[in-house]
């Protein structure tokens, strides 16, 4: 039970906090690296995206044996169009209010405001998305199900811009327990379709998952409204035309990068539901259940550094050790994760959809190998955005979309789901290398060549080691890789003690 943990907030005033930490000891206060406080902040919300990853986990398991391969294709296909319409109704809006208030503008003249027009953006991608599905050749699925994801974007929309207020203050407990609602009761109403639905009607069935959906972040909606009370925010969606053209102006070049960036990173699935059958999308669908739940892991670290990045530093070293320790870090978790992937992907896969799902280990170890390139490329994006530079995204992820594009339609009618996880792969490496040519080049700051040599080496042994060691099942292979890559990662100095110590470190 959460019992006011915004207290200590209503006891701040409203400048942004400095970025030294009071507790850090001379050691760590002598060394330039922002990357302690990183860590501090990222930690809550790795540990509840721990218990998010095993809510979703639940809920997969239950959906796909409710639903059947066929069926959890339909599925997967909805909540493509859920995070499409969620993310094109972001539009930049929320990074905007960030980098806005991490400059030292009041969020309480501006929050209200941003609720309001995400709420009209939302309803409007929302309404988009309704004449999408009327239209899109291979619609199959049910009127209430169509009518309750176009609800639930409404609701994410909202519940996604609650938080951004504290974001910039490296407060991230808000969304934390947003998120956690949100899935929580998405879960519990699929769990209840499954006992109380004994209906054959796949339609039917397909209506009552899709429940879900709305129902957590209605719920979710609610607990943020009473936290931003508390706040003493206003609660109340302003419409405010001088305030929301100022939002979109600023939002405009990050919107379209957003818009580009969605239109590459979910649109193989959209491709092969359109020139394949659901259960290839079934397939994939359950392999694609972990990019969902790793790249949020990456992404905290970067909403971590965000604020940092916005601030202006002493000196250029200053922020090029920034980058570079922040790429560490994501490295590492990257890397550690993806090799576990590998290793325990036959297990992984009979848990979450049970021997039917079989074929999805191959495309599940694709994408995880992918999530390296997906983190670094993540950091230099917002390193440019932090400056300003936005703009200069746009040509890069344009570029990419059609890259993706060409190679889905020219493979996936022969390879199918292998081919859209190897096109996920090969645009994200080739979308990471070119941000760091083009990041080093305009802003002269990059990853560490000598981390990333030894990260790497260290997740190739370590992924040897434990694929090895599958003689003794996967588990075991699991434990050995795990333990190698972490042994090695200290050996190597990739992690200091300033920064394990501050994991720990009570503020």
């Amino acid at each position: 039970m959460i019992i006011d943990p915004y207290a200590h907030v209503r006891r701040m005033n409203s400048e942004i906090p400095p970025t030294s930490d009071p507790n850090l000891s001379a050691e760590t206060t002598g060394n330039p690296s922002h990357a302690p406080a990183v860590l501090r902040s990222a930690t809550l919300q790795i540990a509840g995206h721990v218990f998010a990853i095993g809510l979703t986990a639940a809920s997969t398991i239950v959906l796909t044996r409710f639903l059947g391969v066929d069926d959890y294709g339909r599925f997967t296909v909805l909540t493509v169009f859920l995070l499409i319409g969620v993310s094109l109704s972001e539009f930049g809006l929320n990074g905007t209010a960030v980098r806005w208030f991490a400059s030292g503008e009041r969020p309480e003249e501006v929050f209200a405001s941003l609720i309001g027009l995400r709420l009209v953006v939302s309803s409007a991608a929302a309404a988009t998305a309704l004449a999408v599905f009327a239209l899109y050749p291979h619609h199959d699925a049910p009127v209430g199900a169509v009518l309750l994801t176009a609800a639930a974007m409404i609701l994410a929309g909202v519940n996604m811009t609650i938080p951004t207020a504290l974001q910039a203050r490296l407060d991230f407990r808000l969304g934390v327990a947003l998120d956690l609602t949100a899935r929580t009761v998405a879960f519990a109403t699929y769990a209840s379709a499954a006992v109380l639905v004994t209906s054959a009607d796949p339609d039917r069935r397909l209506v009552a998952a899709a429940l879900g959906l709305p129902a957590g972040y209605l719920l979710a909606v609610v607990v943020g409204l009473f936290a931003v009370r508390r706040l003493s925010f206003p609660i109340i969606p302003a419409f405010h035309p001088a305030t929301w053209r100022r939002l979109l102006r600023g939002a405009l070049p990050l919107g379209v990068v957003t818009i580009l960036g969605l239109a590459s990173y979910r649109l193989d699935a959209l491709v092969l539901a359109f020139l394949k059958d659901s259960y290839d999308v079934g397939i994939y669908g359950l392999a694609y259940r972990f990019m969902e739940a790793a790249v949020p892991l990456g992404a905290f670290i970067v909403a971590a550094i965000f604020p940092l990045l916005v601030r202006d530093e002493d000196g250029q070293e200053r922020r090029a050790l920034q980058i570079a320790r922040a790429a560490d870090l994501l490295l590492v978790v990257s890397v550690g994760v993806a090799v576990a992937t590998v290793v325990l992907a036959p297990d992984l896969v009979r848990l979450l959809g049970g021997a039917a799902y079989a074929p999805s280990v191959v495309p599940l170890r694709i994408l995880a190998l992918s999530l390296p390139f997906t983190f670094v490329g993540m950091l230099l994006s917002w390193t440019l955005i932090a400056r300003g530079l936005q703009h200069r995204l746009i040509p890069i992820a344009a570029a990419g979309v059609v890259l993706n594009l060409a190679l889905n339609l020219a493979l996936v009618p022969a390879y199918s789901y292998k081919a859209s996880a190897g096109v996920t792969l090969g645009v994200e490496a080739l979308g990471a290398f070119t941000l760091v040519f083009l990041v080093r080049h305009w802003l002269d700051v990059a990853p560490s060549l000598n981390s990333v040599i030894r990260i790497t080496v260290s997740g190739a042994v370590a992924l040897g080691a434990g694929l090895l060691c599958t003689f003794a099942g996967e588990i075991a292979g699991t434990i050995v890789a795990v333990a190698a890559f972490a042994g090695l990662v200290l050996a190597f100095g990739l992690v200091t003690r300033a920064e394990l110590d501050a994991l720990v470190r009570r503020r």
